[in-house]
């Protein structure tokens, strides 16, 4: 699955999706889904597992399951721009992110899919948090509003880039956006 929402400072897969795609350097979508959580739910998750849970149980703090495709489309309808309309074929992207992987490890940078995060875009990621629910009371928000916030916190991060500001740091000190 992919936790998602705002204070993603450190750029997430899914977080660097969506900023490339809010700067329009992402002609391409890959076929595929997550599970897609709010990571204001997680941590909600977490306290009501502190709080209410069983000694010794697990709880998935899951959300909604969407494509890639859906994603986006969320993503351009709130950001109000067009929708990617082409993707790139599966087979190909897993054929070349072996040769990607390579490069960024040349070049000791993060690459934005690995061959394994691309086998689980076509995996079975639609995880029930339905024992979350039941036993602690587990709830999430609107996945609409979820991307309301991933959208203007990246437009955020997109207008602090342009404009030369620094952003908070996870942790101590300032960065400046990537």
């Amino acid at each position: 699955g992919s936790i998602v929402g705002e204070g993603d400072y450190k750029r997430s897969h899914m977080g660097t999706v969506t900023n490339m795609f809010l700067q329009k350097r992402l002609p391409l979508y890959l076929d595929g889904g997550y599970n897609f959580v709010d990571v204001k739910d997680v941590a909600k998750g977490i306290i009501l597992a502190i709080e209410k849970g069983r000694r010794g149980e697990c709880y998935l703090l899951t959300g909604y399951q969407k494509t890639i495709k859906e994603y986006l489309d969320e993503v351009a309808r709130i950001a109000n721009m067009k929708p990617i309309k082409h993707k790139i074929n599966y087979t190909f992207i897993l054929m070349m992110s072996k040769f990607a992987e390579m490069y960024y490890k040349m070049t000791n940078q993060k690459p934005l899919m690995t061959t394994y995060s691309i086998k689980v875009l076509k995996s079975n990621s639609n995880f029930s948090n339905e024992k979350a629910k039941r036993e602690l009371g587990f709830t999430t928000r609107p996945f609409e509003d979820t991307i309301h916030d991933v959208v203007n916190f990246n437009l955020e991060l997109i207008k602090a880039d342009r404009e030369g500001k620094m952003i908070p740091k996870v942790g101590n000190g300032k960065q400046k956006t990537e």
